[in-house]
């Protein structure tokens, strides 16, 4: 794409909390360089739907948060916030407790790549290997631009070290400006607490994370990635199930609102199951938990639903995604990020998918300080992973049909030449 030199300010005052925090009274002014245009992606795509490698994730490491009334405090390598799954009794009262029992996230909490880069270091994660280090949010919304085309997204990013760091930024947009927004959010914090025994009080503000090691295209990213729950493993068969593979235990839990006419099963086919599966898919969890609802907010059903099958049966139902696809833009779309990023190495620049011009928009943000924040916290990241690197192993794939067949996995001669040269840089 030709770039373009446009100056224009946000017009948006839910930009960038940490650029927010330091220059209150000062707005954010971007230069608009390049654009990725969506539209044409999608057009080359349909005519060559090549193969992409994809590797199972494999966990790297995990952390707790503790809740805001116990200090909202990030203890890595602690799996004590990891509750533990039991099938609700039916029915149950979603709205019971609500909204007095209710603890909220702070809306303006900030989730900053920083504390990826904290568990990474903790995990002694060797950053030679390491192209993109992000959560899974940021993630989910590149994977799902090709059939999201009128969510706006915003992602802010620096290169740094050889590394592509992304830090998530929270737009107006994200946040559930429709009726009664508040008490649907508490329905699905409510169901995740009586799944978990833990129904008295919803506290949405403590959390259990896994930090994974993925394979996208060819990209080898670092993600951090929220967790619902997990089975009760203490059988023998299912400690051996478990240890074969150490992310069946954990499960996705989602409400939603029973559909009882035709169109209502369609359209619920098509907008939650593509999002459910790359959630899932990215993170390498196998199983959802479904709490189905009705009107009024009481729990009816419990589901259990496969994660590689969401794609055969939405298609099976008449509403298909193409899985692949998602996948594919996301690995295209990063490596034009990486390059536009590696070309301005150390400065704070923005990304955003823009509706009405159905194209991701790279800029530049002045007075941006996520460079400032990556220099803080990685020496000790970098000086710790480096004594503990080891070569990638290969990696059996996680796709969903019968189609993984095409994917390979592991490196090739050009990504160990690469990572070696970022060792020397490192060192």
């Amino acid at each position: 794409c030709d770039a373009t030199s446009i100056l224009f300010v946000t017009d948006s005052p839910v930009t960038f909390l940490h650029d927010l925090a330091l220059m209150p009274q000062q707005p954010v002014v971007r230069q608009l360089e390049s654009t990725f245009k969506v539209d044409s992606w999608l057009s080359k795509d349909s005519q060559n739907q090549r193969s992409i490698k994809v590797a199972r994730p494999k966990v790297v490491s995990c952390w707790t948060k503790t809740s805001v009334k116990a200090g909202s405090e990030y203890l890595y390598g602690d799996d004590s916030g990891l509750p533990t799954y039991t099938a609700p009794k039916l029915p149950v009262d979603l709205n019971k407790g609500y909204p007095a029992s209710y603890i909220r996230k702070d809306d303006d909490e900030a989730c900053p790549v920083e504390v990826v880069i904290q568990g990474a270091a903790q995990a002694q994660v060797a950053w030679a290997d390491v192209q993109v280090c992000t959560f899974r949010n940021n993630l989910n919304k590149i994977c799902l631009t090709p059939i999201s085309p009128k969510n706006r997204w915003v992602i802010d990013a620096c290169w740094f070290e050889g590394t592509l760091f992304l830090d998530i930024v929270k737009t107006q947009d994200e946040g559930g400006n429709y009726p009664d927004a508040d008490r649907f959010t508490y329905y699905g914090y409510k169901f995740e607490a009586v799944c978990t025994g833990e129904s008295d009080e919803v506290d949405a503000t403590s959390e259990f994370a896994l930090l994974l090691r993925i394979k996208l295209g060819n990209h080898g990213v670092i993600m951090a990635a929220e967790v619902d729950c997990a089975r009760d493993n203490s059988g023998a068969g299912q400690q051996g199930a478990s240890a074969a593979d150490p992310l069946s235990k954990y499960l996705e839990l989602k409400t939603f609102k029973l559909p009882h006419q035709p169109h209502q099963r369609a359209r619920f086919l098509a907008q939650k199951y593509p999002r459910w599966w790359i959630q899932s898919f990215l993170a390498g969890i196998p199983t959802l938990v479904l709490g189905g609802r009705d009107q009024q907010g009481t729990l009816q059903e419990i589901q259990t639903l496969s994660v590689p099958k969401l794609p055969s049966e939405a298609a099976a139902a008449g509403q298909p995604f193409d899985a692949w696809r998602l996948l594919r833009f996301a690995d295209d779309c990063l490596a034009w990020m990486s390059q536009h990023a590696q070309a301005r190495a150390g400065e704070h620049l923005r990304f955003e998918f823009r509706p009405d011009t159905a194209a991701v928009h790279m800029c530049t943000v002045q007075h941006g300080t996520l460079m400032d924040r990556l220099k803080q916290v990685f020496p000790a990241a970098a000086a710790a992973s480096l004594d503990q690197y080891q070569e990638p192993s290969s990696a059996a794939t996680g796709m969903p049909n019968a189609a993984a067949s095409e994917v390979c996995a592991g490196s090739n001669e050009d990504e160990e030449a690469g990572a070696a040269a970022k060792r020397a840089r490192l060192a």
